[in-house]
């Protein structure tokens, strides 16, 4: 058994010590991690030890060694190994009944090393911050979508470093509440970068006289308690007047980097773990591509108003993608546990996919490649995950357009097999004249993390994840997959998926059309944040409601005690509130006398889950509606909500 163990902790790179006074006994793996003679002594062994912990890591790792006489503790520490390097190191240890010190110590270079490295592949690309003044609605409209993007966007003039933009994530991320003073503080911001990789300053710096890009990692506001690990990428634009801008776009990891520590506890379920969190970057850098190819496409037919509006319909819809995305990216974890069910909804497929293939122009115009598109299909209303479906589409297309040289061609179809009334069959092919898959690959495809060339070989940036997740969800879906490649000629991906259809299309489209008079209704609107709050009371006020606002949950509770019982018809509560939040303002609301703890309150928070629904719901609200606000979503929520 003995030996069985010793094997099991030689693989994991796990070393066993024992610290006796001042000296150190390690197992054969222990003094193999260290890189230490196995001639050493004790008290030898010891301070080699010690001499090897890097310097910068020298004070905390003695109040490591301090804490040990009094509790079980560990630490993640970088070892100045003799022969290999930096290594980062993981030590735990405790105080046992005879006095000593005992514990493990293992080399975990490798797991930090891919997380850092593959966290994410290239999750920006570029963006547009030079705003027109000739139209304020489409304006203040584009504002708000990059307000509502979960990364961090900063533009800035490189001559006079004048700020063109800062949306509310990079305010967040810079730690800063006021964004009038933002442009004074502009260079102490960038005094509380820091970078890992010590090149990153030189090679922005060359940004400012070079055209290019730039991928780097940052800490903002190291060692504070507000400090943020972010992942960014730099880009140079040239807006219509020529001027240079720098434009960056910062992805907060902060909550990644502490997962680090906690890695090595879940062996079991680390690999599904990591697979989610690669799988973000995947999953989410589609629709911001086409959100930002779409904005500087915008930004060059600014006067066509019928093209600009074209434009923002589908940045529209991408940051709708993006907002399903990330509301339900979480639960694409429960596919690996097979607890992910399916939330099929009517779904024009016809309409939709049209509209994804949208996502892609910015990446095929930019390889000038040729793209056929093709669709015959009888019944273009079906019941389906809309969210699951777009996600198989997506990953098809990526793929074929990554592994594609410029120039070449991609294709795809939809053709709809009916099987029997209500049910057809609908195939998608993707084809691409990319460079293939060899016939030894072929058969693990679908295995996690594999990939027929690194990404330094085949010059494709990848994590060998899309076609696993693709896989399973079909599977999940009840279709089928198959793939034929051949390499130096492309490849041809077939998915089958069956699906209801509904045949009266117009009475669908009636209902979801559907206007909602909601004329001289009384909202009491309550919400802190004054931008939200201008955007949800004028887009009600626009439909004929009329509208009163709380500042917090207090406020509200007394204008719902001093109005008469009937003032208002509705609440719409935000949760998170200084003062006091919206679950306490709706146990006190429910309490109230004479009619009035009979009020509709709908949450209208940025909690999206379906965990966040049902709180909201236990609490005693009537309904909850998301942000950011669709405004037909929550006109029929408030309907509905009434008629009870």
């Amino acid at each position: 058994m003995n030996t069985i163990m010793n094997q099991v902790l030689q693989e994991n790179s796990i070393g066993t010590w024992k610290l006796v006074d001042d000296q150190l006994y390690g197992d054969d793996c222990f003094l193999n991690l260290i890189g230490a003679s196995k001639e050493l002594d004790a008290q030898e062994c010891l301070k080699f030890h010690l001499s090897h912990v890097h310097p910068e890591d020298q004070e905390q790792f003695g109040e490591y060694v301090r804490k040990l006489s009094e509790e079980r503790t560990e630490i993640v520490y970088r070892f100045l190994h003799p022969e290999k390097g930096i290594m980062m190191i993981r030590c735990s240890g405790k105080k046992m009944e005879d006095g000593s010190i005992a514990g493990i110590h293992q080399d975990i270079s490798d797991i930090v090393r891919l997380e850092k490295d593959k966290i994410i592949e290239t999750y920006l690309s570029e963006t547009n911050e030079k705003l027109r003044n000739q139209n304020v609605a489409q304006n203040d409209y584009y504002k708000e979508i990059l307000d509502e993007l979960p990364c961090g966007v900063f533009a800035y003039t490189v001559k006079e470093h004048r700020i063109v933009h800062l949306n509310k994530r990079a305010l967040k991320i810079f730690h800063i509440d006021d964004l009038e003073d933002v442009q004074s503080k502009m260079r102490s911001i960038f005094k509380k970068f820091e970078y890992p990789d010590p090149t990153t300053n030189d090679r922005l710096i060359a940004l400012r006289t070079h055209d290019g890009s730039v991928d780097f990692e940052v800490i903002i506001n190291p060692k504070e308690s507000y400090e943020v690990h972010a992942l960014a990428k730099s880009k140079v634009f040239k807006n219509p007047n020529g001027e240079r801008i720098i434009i960056t776009i910062f992805v907060d990891i902060s909550n990644l980097v502490m997962l680090k520590q906690s890695l090595e506890q879940a062996k079991e379920g680390s690999a599904a773990k990591s697979a989610f969190l690669f799988n973000m970057s995947h999953d989410l850098r589609t629709p911001l591509n086409a959100i930002i190819g779409f904005s500087e496409l915008m930004k060059s037919h600014w006067e066509d108003s019928k093209v600009s509006r074209n434009y923002l319909e589908k940045i529209d819809e991408s940051s709708q993608y993006l907002l399903s995305l990330i509301n339900n990216i979480l639960e694409m974890s429960k596919i690996e546990s097979g607890k992910e069910e399916l939330k099929e909804k009517p779904w024009d497929i016809y309409t939709s996919c049209d509209n994804l293939l949208q996502f892609f122009e910015p990446d095929i115009r930019q390889k000038n490649q040729t793209l056929n598109y093709a669709v015959n299909i009888k019944h273009n209303m079906i019941l389906t995950d809309s969210l699951k479906i777009r996600e198989i589409y997506v990953n098809l297309m990526s793929n074929a357009i990554k592994y594609t040289n410029v120039g070449g061609t991609i294709s795809f179809s939809l053709e709809e097999i009916e099987r029997e009334e209500g049910l057809s069959d609908y195939k998608a092919v993707v084809q691409d004249t990319g460079i293939g898959i060899s016939k030894e690959y072929l058969p693990h495809i679908f295995e996690n993390f594999t990939r027929e060339k690194t990404s330094s070989e085949s010059g494709v940036i990848g994590t060998g994840l899309g076609m696993p997740i693709v896989k399973k969800l079909v599977d999940l879906m009840h279709g089928t997959i198959s793939i034929e490649s051949e390499e130096g000629k492309g490849t041809t991906v077939v998915v089958n998926l069956p699906h209801r259809y509904i045949v009266e299309e117009q009475e669908v489209k009636e209902v979801d059309d559907k206007e909602i008079d909601l004329t001289g209704k009384h909202i009491l609107l309550v919400e802190d944040n004054d931008l939200n709050a201008e955007i949800a009371q004028t887009l009600l006020e626009d439909k004929g409601l009329k509208v009163m606002r709380a500042k917090d949950g207090l406020e509200a509770i007394t204008m719902v005690k001093e109005n008469a019982v009937d003032c208002f018809d509705c609440i719409l509560m935000d949760i998170q509130m200084p003062r006091m939040n919206g679950f306490e303002a709706c146990k006190v609301i429910r309490s109230l006398p004479n009619n009035r703890s009979q009020l509709p309150i709908i949450a209208l928070t940025a909690n999206a889950f379906e965990e966040d629904r049902k709180d909201c719901l236990d609490a005693g609200m009537s309904d909850h509606v998301s942000k950011p606000i669709e405004i037909q979503s929550l006109l029929q929520t408030i309907e509905s909500v009434l008629k009870k």
